[in-house]
């Protein structure tokens, strides 16, 4: 509260309080005089007095002086010198005399015929209003004096409240439109045009028929039934000339006619079925029935039976009769390895045969357009369930190949032809399922008597001459063929020394020769699957070099499935040759004879040990790996002979 306020505030105060005790003072001296009604004026008109206690509250007033404010005090009576205490209460009750907070001088009330002297509050302490609660009934508390301008505040809170709902209603009200009201009676409108458009459309139809509608290829949309009946019966009498001529390789085979067909030409019945497209159910539905017309025509025709009745049917199973050929199967004939292709057939036969139902449909197509024409008979194949494609596919395929090249250098021609001898006996074999290839039985005893040339070969870790040296590449070549054919390899063995025509690992030695004790070395395998396999084997030239040569190896039989290969796989890890050398003493002076002398048969060599796998392949990737034996070439040592003689001296 400012200071101004607060002025304004006191005198207030004080103008109530000199005006209180002029009331009080007034009804105090009428309650004294002759015939008067003090009780009613002392209680009742303290504070809302009439014109009898007006009266003489101004005669009361002219005659008394209002007691400054600032000597009241609400701790002394009336005369100044003991607690005033208000009639009928106690001393205990009063606040001023219990020590309670006093009471402001506004809210006391005086004794009747007496009055204050004094201020009711402390001296030199400005007036504090008590707050009044809401519940607060009692007494007369002065009002809560009002800050400037706060009214004012109010006042434009409440505009500014009101304005910002204003504005949001109209806000909503602008979206609500725009949103929901508008388009909705948009789309009502539009709806109403939709329909209004769509009962035009269907009404204007109503004795016409629709677009889109057909019989005998004549256009009917848009023309009463009467127009559609005399221009389909006018066509339909020209239709009774229709031919259609059956033709068989250039040839007249015969002419048809309705008559032919048995058909029945029915213009009232074709006509109605057409007037039925667009016109029935409700106006949606033929609205819906007139837009699908416009995507898929109706086409009718007065040509209503199938022509079984007529002479066409017989004359189509006499016909089919004649042209018919039954297929025949495909058949697998035999084994020829001296064939670029070994396996012989029989080739398939396709069957003909004439689809009566197809030439049926035709010419009644064509009478019911009213279209004369050409009909031209052609028979369908039919493809027997075995052919030679599906033959070789299934049973006679090339499961393995093997190549190996042979030296133009160090391979004689008695060697190249103990290879030929070899494949010779060998080609065209027909192992059947289960039973084994036995390659010394197949190729038999090396021998001059069986067809072989001397030629040098690998016995036992050494190279000697003998009868049928190189027999052991044919061998290693059809190894190879059959790993990789998937044949279950029963009996093989390396050779003891490196070979030159494939790495260690894939080759396979045989041997055979009465001369050294009937020894034999065998190459054995089976046939596991389920049908026979054939072998071809020859000597050729490499298609890369027609001079050089290669051996060829090829297995053919049952599939091993789509994309399935096989193949024989190795690792080698090398064996360290010994470092001293093997010294051999010469006692036959086969090499050297003294002393002093040496002679070296063999150099040092690292040896070899290889591990082998069998890896399955579907198209050209890894699926399945089996590891095979391991093969060792040992390490060869250096061996030297030296002579065991003394040199004789010489004079």
């Amino acid at each position: 509260m400012t200071e101004e306020n607060e002025e304004k505030y006191v005198r207030r105060r004080r103008a109530d309080a000199s005006r209180q005790a002029e009331r009080q003072a007034a009804a105090e001296e009428a309650s004294m005089r002759p015939g008067t009604e003090p009780e009613r004026y002392n209680t009742g008109n303290l504070t809302h007095g009439n014109a009898r206690f007006g009266e003489a509250q101004r005669m009361t007033a002219s005659q008394s002086q209002a007691v400054p404010v600032s000597q009241y005090d609400p701790y002394t009576s009336v005369t100044g010198s003991q607690p005033w205490i208000p009639e009928g209460q106690n001393a205990a009750d009063v606040p001023w005399v219990s020590g309670a907070q006093p009471v402001y001088g506004w809210q006391n009330q005086f004794r009747p015929g007496t009055q204050p002297a004094a201020p009711l509050y402390p001296q030199g302490q400005v007036p504090q209003a008590p707050k009044k609660s809401r519940g607060d009934r009692g007494g007369q508390p002065a009002p809560q004096p009002r800050q400037p301008g706060d009214g004012r505040q109010l006042k434009k809170m409440l505009i500014a409240i009101l304005s910002g709902v204003s504005v949001t209603l109209v806000i909503l009200g602008v979206v609500l439109w725009f949103t929901v009201i508008k388009p909705q009676m948009e789309q009502e409108r539009a709806e109403e045009e939709r329909r209004a458009y769509i009962e035009s459309q269907v009404t204007y139809y109503n004795d016409k028929y629709c677009p889109g509608v057909y019989v005998d290829s004549i256009d009917l949309g848009g023309k009463t039934q009467t127009e559609a009946h005399a221009l389909v019966a006018e066509a339909a009498e020209v239709n009774n000339t229709w031919t259609a001529r059956l033709m068989w390789e250039g040839e007249l085979y015969a002419t048809l006619t309705e008559a032919d067909l048995g058909v029945i030409v029915d213009v009232n019945g074709a006509l109605e079925q057409a007037w039925q497209q667009g016109h029935e159910g409700d106006t949606e539905q033929r609205w819906q029935a007139m837009e699908k017309l416009k995507e898929t025509a109706y086409h009718g025709s007065t040509v209503s039976d199938s022509g079984t009745g007529g002479t066409l049917e017989a004359s189509l199973k006499t016909l089919a009769d004649s042209l018919y050929i039954a297929p025949a199967d495909a058949e697998f004939l035999g084994f020829d390895p001296n064939r670029t292709d070994p396996l012989i057939f029989r080739k398939e036969v396709l069957g003909r045969a004439l689809n009566i139902d197809a030439i049926r449909e035709q010419a009644l197509q064509m009478a019911r357009d009213g279209i004369s024409g050409t009909i031209d008979l052609i028979p369908s194949d039919i493809e027997p369930p075995v052919t030679v494609a599906s033959l070789k596919a299934e049973r006679y395929t090339l499961r393995g190949f093997s190549s190996t090249p042979i030296s133009p250098t160090k391979s004689t021609d008695d060697r190249n032809n103990n290879i030929r001898r070899a494949f010779e006996l060998i080609s065209g074999s027909v192992i059947q399922p289960g039973k084994s290839f036995d390659f010394n039985k197949i190729v038999g005893k090396r021998t001059l008597e069986n067809g072989f040339f001397p030629a040098e070969e690998y016995v036992y870790g050494e190279h000697v001459p003998g009868i049928g040296g190189g027999v052991c590449q044919a061998c290693t070549t059809i190894y190879q063929a059959a790993v990789r054919a998937n044949m279950r390899i029963d009996k093989r063995t390396p050779h003891s020394l490196a070979v030159n025509y494939t790495p260690y690992g894939k080759d396979a030695t045989v041997y055979w020769f009465e001369g050294r004790g009937g020894q034999k070395i065998d190459f054995i395998f089976t046939n596991t699957t389920d049908s026979p396999i054939y072998i071809k084997a020859a000597v050729q030239s490499d298609e890369k070099n027609k001079k050089n040569l290669v051996c060829n190896v090829w297995i053919y039989g049952e599939t091993l499935g789509e994309g399935v290969t096989y193949d024989l796989e190795t690792e080698e890890v090398v064996i360290p040759a010994p470092e001293e050398p093997k010294m051999v003493g010469d006692r036959n002076a086969k090499y050297v004879m003294y002393e002093d002398e040496q002679y070296e048969t063999q150099k040092a060599e690292n040896g070899t040990e290889v591990h082998r796998w069998l890896v399955k392949y579907v198209n050209k990737k890894e699926v399945e790996r089996t590891e095979l034996e391991t093969d060792i070439y040992p390490a060869k040592q250096q061996i030297i002979y030296f002579g065991t003689r003394k040199r004789p001296e010489t004079r």
